[in-house]
């Protein structure tokens, strides 16, 4: 096994334990905000594009080919989920900046 591949692997594990760990950890609240909801999801497309990303690694090496049909799933999936999670996450941050800007504002007054 090559190093690219045990590193796509590891990748792909740290990414699938972060979601559960972050349940555990917030003990299952993390959806009383909007910004850990947010969170939540940016972990779990993470996880699942690592996931499909060592799953073709595997069917590569096991089957000498990866699936086309797969590698169309896993390319639409990835330029599907990752760019609305990216978007939202833009959206929080200008959101936060205008919460920051707008609490200054208040403190002066």
């Amino acid at each position: 096994m090559d190093y690219t591949t045990i590193l796509i692997y590891g990748t792909a594990l740290i990414a699938l334990s972060l979601p559960v760990l972050y349940q555990w950890s917030s003990q299952g609240h993390w959806w009383h905000d909007q910004l850990g909801v947010h969170l939540m999801a940016f972990m779990s497309v993470q996880a699942v594009v690592f996931t499909a990303w060592a799953l073709a690694r595997f069917l590569g090496n096991a089957l000498g080919r990866v699936p086309e049909w797969f590698s169309d799933w896993v390319i639409l999936g990835t330029f599907t989920a990752m760019p609305i999670v990216l978007a939202w996450r833009a959206a929080e941050l200008v959101r936060a900046g205008r919460d920051v800007r707008r609490y200054s504002f208040d403190q002066e007054a």
